[in-house]
Order: structure tokens, then sequence, then C-alpha cells
């Protein structure tokens, strides 16, 4: 059975989680490389937490960080979307922009791809007047894909989620505007 998607980009699927994601999820959020910029690895029951918060926030609101498929394989990813942020910083409340993608889908231009349509599926469906993106300043991959998508360095920050972690600590914050974008 094919998986219903809420859009598509040219070669993703982007939908609501379902419960045999959470395997592969959770193999994602245990490994080690792709964790590298965060503090821990993340267990079973953090993902299952996870999954539940991003289905509560699309029906709520529309959008959450999506489950990602390749459409012609149906193959699963890992995660691509937006995603409220609420803890204390002079940057929020905001809607961030993220990905996490298994390491074997690295390299291919999925999180680009995935993340323009993603501006593109906020720009047709929601009424969003900016979008954020943080990662630790040492994350240049994922720095990359933010200039690939056209969003604009407002500066260094010192996350306050990471206070405690000298190396991720010093992070770099991008914001998309879309009063001042035009989607091409």
């Amino acid at each position: 059975m094919k998986n219903k998607y809420i859009f598509k980009s040219k070669r993703l699927g982007f939908r609501t989680w379902k419960g045999s994601d959470l395997e592969e999820m959770t193999l994602i959020n245990s490994s080690k490389e792709v964790m590298k910029y965060f503090p821990n690895t993340q267990t079973k029951e953090h993902t299952k937490q996870f999954i539940a918060k991003m289905n509560k926030s699309f029906e709520q609101n529309s959008y959450c960080y999506f489950a990602v498929d390749i459409l012609k394989t149906q193959e699963f990813i890992g995660f691509i979307g937006l995603c409220k942020q609420i803890y204390k910083s002079n940057f929020t409340p905001n809607i961030d922009i993220g990905w996490r993608l298994s390491s074997k889908f690295w390299n291919k231009g999925f999180a680009t791809e995935g993340a323009r349509a993603c501006i593109s599926y906020a720009t047709e469906n929601l009424a969003l007047e900016k979008i954020i993106s943080v990662t630790p300043a040492i994350n240049i991959s994922s720095e990359n894909v933010m200039k690939k998508i056209g969003m604009h360095k407002i500066g260094i920050i010192n996350h306050p989620l990471l206070k405690n972690d000298k190396k991720l600590e010093s992070c770099v914050l991008y914001e998309w505007n879309f009063a001042v974008h035009k989607i091409t």
C-alpha cells in the first residue's frame, strides 16, 4: 500500500508519522554519527515521544518535522520539516526548519531538496512570517543546507539548551523571512 503524502518534492514524499517508523527513527536517533552535533543520542522512548509530539503538532498546526520517504522506493530516510520552538531565548518562540537523515542518505541532496519543499509547503499553506534554523557552528554540513535554501545568517548565538556543552554551545542562527523571499 502506498503512503499518502501531504506534499512531495521531485524525489521525496512528506507525511505524518506511523507506528512502523519507530524502529527506523530509533536507529537514526541512536547513531553516534548522526547525532554527533547533539549532546546525546536518543533512546527508543525519546523517539516514541518525539513521534507523538510531531503528530500532535501536525494536527494542531498543519506542520511538523515530517517523516520522509524516497518516492521511488518508499524507503524511510528520516525527517525534514518545521517545528515550533518555545525554549527561552532571544529568538524564540519561533518556527524552526530542521532535518535528520540516516547517514546512508547523506550527500545526495535530500536535506536541501526536502527543506526547499517544506518552504514551498509553508508558503502555499501556512501563514508564517518567518522560519529559523539553528545548528552548532561546527556543523558545516547543516549550515551549508541553510545557505543553499536561501536562508540568511542572523548571527552566532550561545544556545541556551547547550550551555553545558562548550563544543556545541556556539551556534549559527539563520532566518527565512516570507515577506522578503519569493520561491523560485
